[in-house]
């Protein structure tokens, strides 16, 4: 074959190559992508520039309510951090932090918890979810779900091995958590601070929630990746010094499952407290729209503290009365 008849094989190949074994165009992925509010909320994007990841300020979608009525006396809100999902860590930065917005429903799922019809009535989530399963969350969401600040950053992918990427992810989420109390009306109590992730993000939330038990006394782990992180996570929640609600969410169509529960009811038998619960479902964005962001917000809302405004000050007590005036001295005639 000579030069050219090689070059014009070469080229029909590579024209080919998108294509599967049936002739289809491979599936074009579309990123996370900036999406409109959910009426109950308004959105901020907020960046942190110190510490920085990679040299590169990293940006957060910062969702608060846009009627925040308790806060007229001062109270605080709950804080809530949602780390993303594997794909999404591999996007552009300004994409990825959307990922819990524009893939995974998170707006609708908050709308939906705040309507009398909301999306925990029978045959909802999707499908994915028993009856039992959805009148327990009922259970845990007896009224509407209550006003919290929630924020969806941009972290680093996971590695082989966590240490070289959390190392940067762990003094960035500190700072994000910092940022975030300054600027919003929320609470600096880790009483009322609460981080989940869903997937490679629930691994971290798994990992960097440990590290971070000062900040943090709830993590929500949905279908983490866990297989063969496991000495290092056990590493991590074993050190831990101050008490946390870790609550694992598996599905059983998950390759992850398996793992996530081994590891699970092993941490269990060593003493270390961890809730779960396995629905059905695949590893997919279809889950975590249902499920996965359904057991996030009953979690956090069942579990965070809400700071109560200060109680206003007592009013000065007043002034004591005058002494009356001293009656003459008598005087004989």
């Amino acid at each position: 074959m000579d030069r050219r008849a090689f070059l014009g094989a070469l080229g029909a190949t590579c024209a080919l190559a998108p294509l599967s074994r049936r002739g289809r165009a491979a599936p074009k992925i579309v990123p996370a992508h900036p999406v409109d509010p959910p009426p109950s909320l308004r959105f901020s994007v907020i960046t942190v520039a110190e510490p920085i990841l990679y040299g590169k300020p990293t940006p957060a979608v910062v969702a608060a309510p846009r009627v925040i009525a308790p806060l007229a006396g001062g109270a605080k809100l709950p804080l809530v951090v949602l780390l993303p999902g594997g794909e999404h860590t591999m996007q552009r930065r300004e994409h990825g932090c959307w990922g819990w917005w524009s893939d995974f429903g998170l707006g609708d799922m908050v709308e939906g918890l705040r309507a009398a019809d909301h999306p925990l009535r029978d045959g909802g989530l999707g499908g994915f979810a028993s009856a039992a399963q959805l009148a327990d969350l009922r259970a845990r969401l007896p009224v509407p779900l209550g006003d919290m600040v929630l924020v969806t950053p941009f972290i680093l992918r996971r590695q082989t091995e966590l240490g070289p990427h959390g190392k940067m992810n762990l003094p960035f989420l500190r700072a994000l958590v910092a940022r975030v109390r300054r600027e919003f009306p929320v609470s600096s109590d880790r009483a009322a601070t609460g981080l989940a992730g869903v997937s490679a993000g629930a691994l971290w939330a798994l990992w960097l929630g440990a590290q971070l038990d000062d900040l943090f006394s709830t993590v929500v782990a949905v279908q983490p990746y866990t297989d063969g992180y496991e000495k290092a996570l056990a590493k991590v929640m074993k050190a831990r010094t101050r008490p946390q609600r870790v609550r694992v969410i598996t599905s059983t169509g998950d390759r992850l499952h398996a793992p996530a529960v081994a590891f699970a009811d092993d941490m269990v038998k060593r003493g270390v407290a961890i809730e779960r619960a396995s629905y059905a479902g695949p590893h997919a964005p279809e889950f975590a729209r249902g499920p996965g962001a359904a057991e996030v917000l009953v979690t956090m809302n069942e579990a965070l503290a809400r700071e109560p405004a200060p109680a206003p000050a007592p009013a000065p007590a007043p002034a004591p009365a005058p002494a009356p005036a001293p009656a003459p001295a008598y005087r004989a005639p």
